[in-house]
C-alpha cells in the first residue's frame, strides 16, 4: 500500500464520487483533493499564476488592435485548467505577432499537476470576453501569438474555475451538481492554560496567524474566548486570548471557530470549475456551525450543531435558477456528520439533545425518551455512564440489517475515544446500550461468509484494527462484570437467587438493568437492587421461577419480522409444515418465533400444545400469543412446525430474542413443499 496523501490530524476526509469515476475529499482544513481513474491522486482544482503575462511586439505579420492576455494553469492530463491571472498591460499593435511570457516560475511548478500554461486573448473593440489562443508545455516559457480576431472569437471563452478553499469539509452529490459545505474549524491536539492568564500554550496543535480574532472554546467551559494574538514559540505555537481563562485547564481538548460564515458552493460533476455566483452564505447570523449534509427525501439538508437548513432547486443553480435555501428545524440539529443513520426516507439523527427521527421537510420525532438519561448530568446517573461531550469527532453511527436497529458509537465517563453503543430496535421503537471494551473506529456494511449483510465495527484498540461483526452484539446495558447469565436455585414473590453467581455490586450494581427469567412464556422484570448471589426486582413475578430456571442479566426483548412472502397458487395446496433455520450453536439459547398469515395483524393461535421435541415447544401460551420456543442447541440448526397453512396465500415470520447476550442468528425458512428459502429481510 503506498501513501496517497498526508492530511491533518483530527479532520477525517468527506468524500463523493463524481460522474466520471473520480473521487473527491475535503476535511476542513487541508486542500481539496481528488483521485482521478487516469491521474491518482491530485490538488481539487488549480490556483491562478502568482502575476500577469507580459507582452512584446514581435515580428510582422499578425493581428491589428489592442489587445490584452490572461494566461491559466492546465492539466492536459485530467483535461481542466485553473483560475486565471490578472491582466496584462494592454499592446497596441498593426499587422503584427505578440509574444507572450507566462510568469516567472520553477519548474516544476508548486502543484505538481500543471502540465500546461493557457494563453488567453481579448478581440479588438472590447476587454471582458477572453477566447483561448494555445495550449503551451510548462517548460516553455514564450508564446508567439498571430491569430486573427476572426479565428479567435471562434474558439473557447474563457470562465471563472475558482479552486475550492481549506475551508470546506462536506460533500454530496445532489441532482447532477457536488454540493461543498462548512467553515473552518481547528481542533488538532491540546491546549494547557493556567487560571486568571491569557496564554494559551498548545501540544501538538496547528495554530497560525489566521486564528488571530477567531472564536475559540475550551472543554467543560461555556465561556467564549476570542484569540488576540499569535507568536511562535520554542517547540509549539502559543496564542493569547480575551479575557483571561476562568480556571486553569491542563492537556484539554478545544475548538476555533472560523468568523467566516458558513458557505456552501456547488460544481457540475462533469468537471472541477467554481463559479463566484454559486457560493451561498448559510444563514450566517444564527450563530452556529456546520456539521454535516446529506439527502434526506427530495431535499439537500445542511446541517449544523442546533439547526438544520434545506435546499431545493428546479433548474441548474448555475450561475442563476430557481433555487430556494431555507431553514426547516431551528432547535435541533446533528452532532457531526457520521451520526446519522439513514433508513429509508427517515433519518435517525443524534445531536445535543438527543435522538430524533427526521424526514427532511420538517416532522422531527424525539425518539430518545428511554436514553435521554445519559445526556443530562442532572438526572442522577453516575459520571462513568453520562454522555462525554468533549469528543464528538470520533462518534460513528451505522444501520444494522440483522438487527434492524440504528446504532451509536460515543464516548462516555472519561472515554476518549467511543466504547458505548447506543443501540436503538426500529420494529419495536426500543433502545438497549452496550459497552465495548475494544471502542469502535469506525462502522461498514459487507456481507457475511453466509452472504448476510451485517454492520461490522473496526476495533478502536486493535492495530492494524479488527472487523467484527455487530449483528451479534450482545445487549447488555451498561456492565460488562460479574455474572450475567446462570440458572437459578431459588425464588421468591421479588427475588431470583442463584448461588454461583457473582453479581456486580459496583456502585448501584444492577440497579436500573432487565432480567429475564426464561419461562413460559418468559418474564421480563426491571431490577431494584441486588447482592452477590440475590437479585430484588421492582415488579412481582407472574409465576416464581422454577429452580434451575434458565435467566439473562440485561437482555432486552429483540424482535424483528419478516416481509410477507406470498405463495404461488401452485404451492398453496403443498404448504403444510415451516422449516425455520438458524445459525446451529451448542449454548444452551432460547429464542421464539410466531407466524402470521394472509395478511392478518393476529398471528396464528390454533396450535396443539406439545412438550419439547427436537429443539420445539409448543406451550399452552401459544394459543395466547402464538410463541413458539426452540432450544436452539437441541435443534442443530433447523426446526420445522406442522400446522393450519393448507391454502395459505401470505405469511410472515416474527424472530423474538431475549438472551441478548447470546444471540441466535437466523438466515431464513421455507415452506416443506415451497422450493425457494426466504432470506431475512425486515418488514
Amino acid at each position: 500500500m503506498s501513501v496517497l496523501r498526508t492530511l491533518s490530524t483530527g479532520a477525517p476526509p468527506s468524500f463523493q464520487a463524481g460522474s466520471d469515476g473520480s473521487i473527491y475529499g475535503v476535511n476542513g482544513i487541508d486542500r481539496p483533493f481528488v483521485r482521478d481513474p487516469k491521474n491518482g491522486m491530485r490538488n481539487w482544482g488549480i490556483d491562478a499564476p502568482p502575476a500577469a503575462p507580459t507582452t512584446a511586439l514581435g515580428a510582422a505579420t499578425g493581428p491589428t488592435g489592442t489587445y490584452i492576455y490572461k494566461v491559466t494553469w492546465e492539466n492536459q492530463n485530467a483535461d481542466i485548467y485553473g483560475m486565471y491571472s490578472a491582466a496584462s498591460t494592454p499592446l497596441v499593435v498593426t499587422n503584427d505577432k505578440i509574444t507572450v511570457t507566462r510568469p516567472s516560475i520553477t519548474v516544476p511548478v508548486v502543484d505538481p499537476q500543471v502540465t500546461h500554461w493557457v494563453v488567453w486573448r481579448n478581440t479588438d473593440g472590447q476587454a471582458t470576453t477572453f477566447y483561448r489562443v494555445a495550449s503551451v508545455a510548462i517548460g516553455t516559457a514564450t508564446y508567439t501569438d498571430d491569430a486573427s480576431d476572426e479565428t479567435v472569437s471562434a474558439a473557447e471563452v474563457l470562465v471563472e474555475h475558482f479552486p475550492l478553499d481549506g475551508m470546506f469539509r462536506y460533500l454530496k452529490e445532489f441532482k447532477g451538481l457536488i454540493f461543498a459545505y462548512g467553515s473552518r474549524i481547528e481542533s488538532t491536539g491540546t491546549v494547557t492554560v493556567a487560571n486568571g492568564s491569557a496564554n494559551v500554550q498548545g501540544n501538538g496543535t496547528q495554530f497560525s496567524p489566521e486564528h488571530v480574532n477567531q472564536k475559540m472554546y475550551f472543554t467543560g467551559d461555556a465561556t467564549t474566548y476570542t484569540i488576540a494574538s499569535w507568536a511562535a514559540a520554542s517547540g509549539a505555537a502559543a496564542i493569547t486570548i480575551s479575557p483571561v481563562k476562568s480556571g486553569g485547564v491542563t492537556g484539554v481538548p478545544y475548538s476555533i471557530v472560523a468568523e467566516r460564515p458558513s458557505d456552501m458552493t456547488a460544481q457540475r460533476s462533469d468537471d472541477e470549475s467554481f463559479e463566484a455566483a454559486a457560493r451561498w452564505p448559510v444563514f450566517a447570523g444564527d450563530g452556529d456551525f456546520p456539521s454535516g449534509m446529506d439527502i434526506v427525501g427530495n431535499t439537500l439538508c445542511l446541517y449544523k450543531q442546533r439547526h438544520v437548513y434545506g435546499y431545493e432547486f428546479g433548474d441548474d443553480p448555475l450561475p442563476s435558477g430557481s433555487a430556494v435555501l431555507y431553514p426547516i428545524l431551528t432547535n435541533r440539529g446533528l452532532v457531526n456528520e457520521w451520526c446519522s443513520v439513514k433508513v429509508g426516507a427517515t433519518a435517525y439523527n443524534l445531536d445535543r439533545v438527543g435522538v430524533y427521527a427526521f424526514d427532511g421537510a420538517g416532522a422531527a420525532e424525539p425518539v430518545d425518551l428511554a436514553i435521554r438519561r445519559l445526556f443530562r448530568p442532572d438526572y442522577g446517573i453516575p459520571s462513568e455512564d453520562r454522555i462525554n461531550w468533549a469528543y464528538t469527532d470520533t462518534w460513528r453511527s451505522t444501520y444494522d440489517p440483522v438487527m434492524h436497529a440504528a446504532k451509536w458509537a460515543v464516548t462516555t465517563g472519561s472515554d476518549a475515544y467511543p466504547k458505548t453503543l447506543l443501540c436503538f430496535d426500529l420494529e419495536r421503537q426500543q433502545w438497549t446500550v452496550d459497552r465495548d471494551p475494544a471502542g469502535v473506529r469506525s462502522f461498514a456494511l459487507e456481507a457475511d461468509s453466509a452472504g448476510i449483510f451485517r454492520a461490522w465495527s473496526m476495533d478502536g484498540l486493535a492495530a492494524p484494527a479488527a472487523p467484527r461483526a455487530m449483528g451479534a452484539v450482545r445487549q447488555l446495558d451498561g456492565t460488562t462484570g460479574g455474572t450475567v447469565a446462570g440458572n437459578a436455585t431459588g425464588s421468591g414473590a421479588t427475588t431470583l437467587t442463584d448461588g454461583a453467581a457473582a453479581f456486580t455490586t459496583a456502585g448501584a450494581g444492577l440497579k436500573g438493568f432487565t432480567v429475564v427469567a426464561m419461562t413460559a412464556p418468559p418474564q421480563i422484570r426491571v431490577i431494584a437492587s441486588n447482592t452477590g448471589t440475590v437479585l430484588t426486582i421492582s415488579e412481582a413475578w407472574t409465576s416464581n421461577p422454577a429452580v434451575g430456571t434458565a435467566y439473562v442479566v440485561g437482555a432486552v426483548e429483540s424482535r424483528w419480522r419478516y416481509a410477507w412472502t406470498v405463495l404461488e397458487p401452485s404451492a398453496r395446496a403443498q404448504a403444510d409444515a415451516l422449516i425455520l433455520y438458524f445459525e446451529p450453536t451448542s449454548a444452551a439459547i432460547t429464542f421464539f418465533f410466531r407466524i402470521f398469515k394472509d395478511f392478518e395483524a393476529n398471528p396464528i393461535l390454533t396450535w396443539e400444545t406439545r412438550s419439547e421435541s427436537d429443539g420445539v415447544t409448543l406451550p399452552v401460551s401459544a394459543k395466547t400469543d402464538g410463541w413458539i420456543k426452540v432450544l436452539a442447541n437441541e435443534a442443530g440448526g433447523r426446526v420445522m412446525v406442522r400446522g393450519p397453512f393448507n391454502a395459505i396465500r401470505a405469511f410472515s415470520v416474527e424472530i423474538m430474542q431475549l438472551d441478548g447476550n447470546k444471540p441466535v442468528i437466523v438466515t431464513g425458512y421455507d415452506f416443506e413443499g415451497e422450493p425457494h428459502k426466504r432470506s431475512p429481510r425486515a418488514d
